[in-house]
């Protein structure tokens, strides 16, 4: 965890979590599809909701973090981060 900037969880069906949750204890955001727990999970910024039936749903939010248009929550230079 401590190697990753961000957690993708393509998950396809799931009710809970233990990964997401580990992601955050870690401070990482994470990347899950916008189904059950995953959409609370996300909000406030620790995340990414990507609709699951949309082909490209995973791709597009990756690359919002790989653009730099999508940051999470209290990470701006200088808060916790390495600039």
């Amino acid at each position: 965890m401590n190697a990753c900037d961000v957690c993708v969880l393509p998950y396809r069906d799931s009710t809970t979590s233990g990964a997401a949750v580990l992601a955050f204890s870690f401070g990482k955001p994470v990347i899950a599809p916008a189904m059950g727990s995953f959409l609370e999970l996300v909000a406030d910024g620790r995340g990414i909701a990507y609709d699951p039936a949309e082909s490209d749903g995973l791709l597009h939010a990756m690359q919002q973090v790989v653009a730099g248009t999508w940051k999470p929550l209290g990470k701006e230079p200088g808060v916790g981060q390495r600039a």
